[in-house]
């Protein structure tokens, strides 16, 4: 689908769109970021919210991974409110991860997202032994909507090799490539980049 947006933003208003149009999707992808770690106030999500913005500085240039980093925030914004309150965002997930797949091959991190907040939510009620009907309501509707969110995401042009392709993409790479080598490994190559 980046391909096809890519294309038709390019075509209908020529190639400076696609420069607005990376800003904004960045630029809201940052915003949100900077939002939840406000609003969560833990300690621990400013710090991986740098990681992620820092993340994000080497990686703008006009990729379908800038969809990634927003469909990241906005998962995981849904998800932090669902956790608070009885927010209905909670059912668009299952579309989010449907464009998501058909966006860019980081889509499982959605599905990982959503499974953490179930295991939060099974903690809540099997260990902290919260029997309260709210909590088994949010485990139930969350753990559905999950399954919806990887049922979704069968939907892609590859259907089940195309969910799977992920977690095989590296059987057969063909190229050996900078971002998928470790840093030791591009240290001892001479491989010189200040975000390492």
């Amino acid at each position: 689908l980046f391909e096809v947006l890519v294309y038709l933003l390019s075509s209908a208003l020529g190639i400076h769109a696609l420069l607005v149009m990376k800003v904004i999707v960045l630029l809201l992808a940052v915003t949100l970021t900077l939002l939840v770690a406000k609003r969560v106030g833990s300690i621990f999500f400013f710090p991986v919210s740098f990681i992620f913005l820092h993340m994000l500085r080497g990686r703008i240039d006009l990729r379908p991974e800038i969809f990634s980093f927003l469909f990241t925030i906005i998962t995981f914004t849904i998800l932090e409110k669902y956790e608070k309150s009885d927010t209905k965002f909670i059912y668009i997930l299952p579309l989010i991860s449907m464009v998501w797949v058909n966006s860019h091959i980081y889509f499982p991190l959605g599905i990982f997202l959503q499974l953490i907040f179930v295991f939060h939510f099974l903690i809540l009620r099997f260990v902290q032994k919260q029997k309260g009907k709210e909590t088994i309501k949010k485990l139930k509707t969350l753990t559905g909507i999950t399954i919806l969110s990887v049922l979704s995401s069968i939907l892609n042009p590859n259907w089940f090799k195309g969910l799977l392709y992920p977690f095989t993409v590296f059987s057969n790479y063909g190229v050996t490539i900078a971002e998928n080598q470790t840093i030791t490994t591009l240290q001892a190559t001479g491989f010189v980049n200040p975000d390492f």
